[in-house]
């Protein structure tokens, strides 16, 4: 019989008989038959030079394969490992590009001015008082700062034309530990309260105080317009001493 579609790859042979015989003496007989002849057959490869050659050839072509296979998945590995390499030299510069702008932050914003009042660019900053200096402007500002308060300390003595007509006088004070305690111990002052009495800025543990005072040309525009007179007065004074 022929089980592999006609193409006598698949043959065998057989024997066909009653069902009773299953079991008995005539079905043992019947299978060694099979067994004989199944014992008998031999089979021989027989090859032309042509089929060695087509064999050689394709052996060939494997192993060219196989190495060609070698050297791509070689190339794909190595490919892999360059991607990895840069995906985590990139993520180290990443990395250390976020702490580095970060740490920079901190130092520049540690030992960088700050002010609360929107410069427009025309405006005469002075700083580095002395501690003299720093307390005749704490009084012409009419300011007390509190005990606690060691690191508190002008660290800007601005002048700006905001308006036409009106000059600026605005100081910044670094360093307050505890705004509320400031402004509460500022209660007193004769002048308006600090423009960010209601915004406080803080960095880290630390506030940035602004006072802002307004003196128009020629004209009172409030109450205490003398109190700021004197205010002008000492900020062209110590203008020719710190350059501005």
């Amino acid at each position: 019989f022929d089980r592999g579609g006609g193409d006598s790859e698949n043959v065998g042979i057989c024997s066909v008989y009653p069902r009773e015989y299953s079991g008995t003496a005539e079905e043992r007989k019947l299978i060694k038959v099979l067994g004989d002849a199944a014992a008998t057959y031999r089979e021989t490869l027989i090859s032309s030079d042509k089929d060695d050659e087509e064999k050689v050839t394709s052996a060939a072509v494997r192993e060219v394969n196989i190495q060609n296979d070698s050297v791509i998945k070689e190339a794909l590995h190595t490919t892999a490992r360059a991607v990895r390499l840069i995906r985590t030299i990139a993520l180290i510069v990443i990395v250390a590009g976020i702490g580095g702008f970060f740490v920079y932050g901190k130092i520049n914003d540690d030992v960088s001015v700050h002010y609360l009042v929107q410069l427009r660019g025309d405006e005469k900053i002075l700083s580095g008082f002395t501690p003299e200096d720093e307390q005749k402007i704490l009084s012409a500002y009419d300011l007390y700062v509190p005990q606690g308060e060691g690191d508190a300390h002008v660290a800007a003595f601005i002048k700006g034309s905001r308006n036409e007509g009106i000059t600026s006088y605005i100081i910044e004070i670094d360093g307050v530990k505890d705004a509320e305690a400031f402004y509460a111990a500022n209660a007193h002052r004769s002048l308006e309260k600090a423009v960010n009495e209601l915004d406080t800025r803080e960095n880290g543990k630390k506030y940035y105080i602004t006072y802002h005072e307004r003196l128009a040309e020629g004209v009172k525009i409030a109450k205490n317009a003398d109190a700021i007179k004197n205010i002008a007065v000492l900020y062209d004074e110590l203008s020719e001493k710190y350059g501005g």
